[in-house]
């Protein structure tokens, strides 16, 4: 049986999954509509032939947003963070 408490414990678990997948909805129709607006991005000044392809601003600033997540993820657990009771 479950007590009330708990039970809206779970109700509260529930919904932030429901918006946590609405947020990545989102940030995926954020994503498509930049690489869609990259068609009227003038690409006279490019210097190299990839950053003239479409969509290539939007790309690469998502896989360099990953890469910048993931290096601070690792550099803090290879040595930057402490255990939690490092102070007691």
């Amino acid at each position: 049986m479950v007590s009330g408490a708990n039970e809206k414990r779970w109700v509260r678990v529930v919904e932030g999954i429901r918006a946590s997948a609405r947020a990545r909805w989102v940030f995926y129709g954020v994503l498509g509509l930049t690489g869609a607006l990259d068609v009227w991005v003038p690409r006279e000044h490019a210097v190299f032939g990839w950053e003239g392809m479409w969509g290539f601003s939007a790309g690469y600033g998502f896989i360099s947003c990953v890469l910048i997540i993931l290096v601070s993820k690792g550099l803090g657990h290879a040595g930057l963070m402490r255990r939690e009771d490092y102070y007691d």
